[in-house]
């Protein structure tokens, strides 16, 4: 997983380059400090004085050496560790937003705590990679300096010495393997336990309503108590493991003494030797010593570099998926490592946007990995708003049907009786929808049939219809006969099943959810998602969930972009708001910063996410139960709103009687098949 990081980054190299060569000088200096040691300690055991000053005057220039090196040689290795950071993150965020890639692992719940993998697994990854790299390095190099000094003292003492690191390591290793398993297991419980947390907060105010604190806290405190219960393992397991590092810590404060002790005595070496045969023996041993010493760190390490790995191949799998590229075939450990450098690999984000673009229809357009549009359409004009709103078609073209002659009316029932899938396994699992997307394309269904994502239940099948432009359907039936599901297909998001679906661009269609999304931002922004304002104001340093907070604005938008925004919140009957949270300035209302979530209702969120379709002015759009929040006289201002938009067509999914008024067509699904109505002569607007 480094080898894109050092391959592709210039920077990266430069800092690789300055840590190599510091590791070396490091290792220089130690060695030059173990020699002066050794005749500091010669010159104080013989009383040599003159030689033991002119020591201590070249123990204070090494110092004046080793102190900069020390610290530059900490310096670039922190600084190589964020830069590494940076790009892996960076590169692991493109990817997993690549083709709603996140969406798909969450719905699938293939992999947990995405969020955690990204920003703690990321961080230890590239700390510890690096750390254990340069001790590698350090090891190598101080076991090529020290070991010349330690074979020329005493060729038994590297004997010795060799013998002791080797049944240290297999001793350690055999002890200490289960930590291996527990901490990966530590990692997804801590994990579990956050995220009970942060569940109560983003639900609390549902919680109290309905006075379930003490079930909550039991859930919580059985997560919790299931990370204690493994820590207590992991704890246990280190304790046993201890029992032989710590002895074996201690033991090598003597075994050097043991050995060179009767040259001593027989006066065949002097002191300072001895000194040095102790400084050269403790660094060989730790050196050797590295999977001893470190195996606690290492089982950890481990366990995080399995979590990252895992949720590279599922990103990649997931990517592979909805670029209708088969998925990878079981592979070794080695060749799981190759494909874990070409997921990470320039080249893969390359085919990633190239497949992207496809899918989206956009072809040589930019597109990021994110979903960003280079071609959205510009906002409406004051002028074409207005005269949209007052003059809302009333001779919507109907949905029509397959089967139907030129120009007919999709009155007909399609399907009646044929909603089964045949026998379980009749799909196969591989099989997908098709989907064409061509800019300015409206929305045609051939033999569409729909499964869960997990394909063991058939939703919707063998459906055909056709949306001409300006066409609105209605989509009814039961919970749990495909409605919704139907939307995800049509929106891309799903893509089990099998059939062709034929849609506009990304960029010309638009989803309404049942709950909106608001994202961290403005008001300006929230109308504007998802994409960018014109002119940005600087946002504040910090995130202020106050509904005082508000941002300076370097960058002030024009008088005109603030009216057709101001006119747009008027439309969906939210015109108080710009001048609630700007203390009585509309326009400064516009740039403030809140958890807009947090502070406005679930209707107040559904006639804002209309506010956001109006500006974006979509061909397409999707809404799903968009205005279950809403009173009727609101629901009816809102879909007012909807038909303003010049050649809009949109599909809707709702169960309230009087959506019928503000469609043409209505798809029924039931568990016995669909059919297909006309709305014409009910249609009340």
């Amino acid at each position: 997983m480094a080898v894109p990081y050092f391959k592709e980054d210039k920077v990266a190299k430069i800092l690789l380059a300055s840590v190599i060569v510091l590791t070396l000088t490091s290792s220089g200096v130690s060695v030059w400090f173990s020699y002066i040691g050794r005749d500091f300690w010669t010159a104080l055991s013989t009383k040599n004085e003159p030689e033991f000053y002119r020591m201590m005057r070249t123990f204070f220039g090494a110092l004046v050496v080793g102190v900069p090196v020390n610290v530059m040689y900490k310096f670039c290795r922190q600084r190589l560790s964020l830069s590494w950071r940076e790009w892996l993150t960076n590169r692991v965020t493109d990817l997993y937003y690549a083709n709603r890639v996140y969406y798909t692992l969450e719905a699938s719940k293939d992999i947990d705590n995405p969020d955690q993998r990204i920003a703690e697994d990321i961080r230890a990854f590239t700390r510890d990679s690096l750390e254990f790299f340069i001790t590698a390095l350090t090891a190598i190099i101080d076991l090529i300096a020290f070991s010349s000094i330690l074979f020329r003292i005493y060729p038994q003492l590297f004997v010795a010495i060799i013998a002791y690191a080797t049944i240290g390591t297999l001793i350690t290793t055999t002890v200490g393997r289960r930590l291996v398993g527990l901490n990966f297991l530590q990692l997804q419980r801590e994990a579990f336990f956050r995220y009970s947390l942060m569940r109560v907060r983003e639900n609390s105010e549902s919680i109290a309503f309905y006075g379930g604190e003490q079930l909550e806290l039991k859930e919580i405190r059985r997560r919790f108590g299931s990370a204690l219960d493994n820590f207590k393992e992991v704890i246990a397991t280190q304790r046993n493991l201890e029992f032989f590092t710590v002895s074996y810590r201690f033991l090598i404060q003597v075994i050097p003494g043991l050995v060179v002790a009767p040259l001593y005595f027989a006066g065949k070496i002097e002191l300072g030797v001895v000194s040095q045969s102790y400084s050269a023996f403790n660094h060989i041993l730790a050196d050797l010593s590295l999977i001893v010493n470190q195996f606690e760190a290492l089982s950890a390490f481990s366990a995080g570099i399995d979590r990252l790995a895992e949720f590279l191949e599922k990103i990649q799998s997931a990517n592979r998926g909805r670029l209708g590229v088969g998925a990878s075939p079981d592979m070794t450990t080695g060749q799981r490592m190759r494909d874990l450098r070409l997921i990470l690999s320039k080249s893969f984000i390359e085919e990633l946007q190239a497949g992207q673009r496809r899918l989206a229809g956009e072809g040589g357009q930019s597109v990021d990995l994110g979903g960003t549009r280079s071609d959205t359409p510009p906002p409406p004009s004051l002028s074409s708003l207005s005269t949209s709103l007052s003059t809302v078609s009333e001779s919507a073209p109907l949905v029509r049907g397959s089967g139907q002659g030129a120009g007919a009316l999709a009155l007909a029932r399609m399907t009646e009786g044929g909603a089964e899938a045949g026998p379980r396994g009749e799909l196969d699992r591989r099989s997908t929808v098709e989907v064409t997307v061509r800019p300015g394309a409206t929305l045609e269904l051939e033999g569409v049939s729909v499964t869960t994502p997990d394909y063991r239940r058939m939703l919707v099948h063998d459906l055909s219809l056709h949306l001409p432009p300006g066409g609105r359907l209605l989509i009814v039936g039961n919970s749990g006969t495909g409605k919704s599901s139907l939307l995800r297909v049509m929106a891309g998001l799903w893509s089990s099943g099998c059939g062709r679906i034929t849609r506009p661009t990304t960029a010309e269609m638009f989803f309404l959810p049942q709950r909106p999304y608001c994202t961290l931002g403005t008001l300006r922004d929230q109308l504007h998602y998802p994409q960018k304002p014109p002119s940005t104001p600087s946002s504040p340093s910090s995130f202020d969930t106050s509904s005082e907070a508000s941002s300076s604005n370097p960058l002030v938008p024009s008088a005109a972009e603030n009216e057709e925004l101001l006119q747009i919140l008027e439309a969906v009957n939210l015109g108080d708001l710009p001048l609630r949270m700007g203390n009585g300035s509309a326009a400064d209302g516009l740039d403030v910063m809140t958890d807009w979530s947090g502070i406005l209702s679930l209707g107040e969120q559904q006639r804002l996410a209309f506010g956001r379709l109006l500006y974006n002015r979509p061909k397409l759009a999707i809404l799903d139960e968009a205005t279950s929040a809403l009173d009727l006289a609101s629901e009816q201002k809102m879909y007012e709103v909807l038909q303003a938009i010049p050649g809009i067509s949109y599909v809707s999914v709702g169960h309230r009687p009087s959506l019928v008024d503000f469609h043409n067509s209505k798809l029924i699904l039931s568990g016995e098949g669909y059919k297909l109505e006309s709305l014409e002569g009910e249609e009340g607007g």
